[in-house]
């Protein structure tokens, strides 16, 4: 199951909820990289 996870996580976002509230997101790395640099050089 995780495995599915990560590969649907290679296609788009993934929201992970705790108690219906939403906590984090999973991307792929090659989007984390872009976020990190758009943050880093705005």
């Amino acid at each position: 199951e995780f495995g599915e996870i990560l590969l649907k996580a290679q296609k788009e976002p993934i929201g992970i909820n705790k108690n219906g509230k939403p906590v984090a997101v999973m991307v792929s790395a090659r989007e984390y990289e872009e976020l990190q640099f758009l943050k880093n050089n705005g």
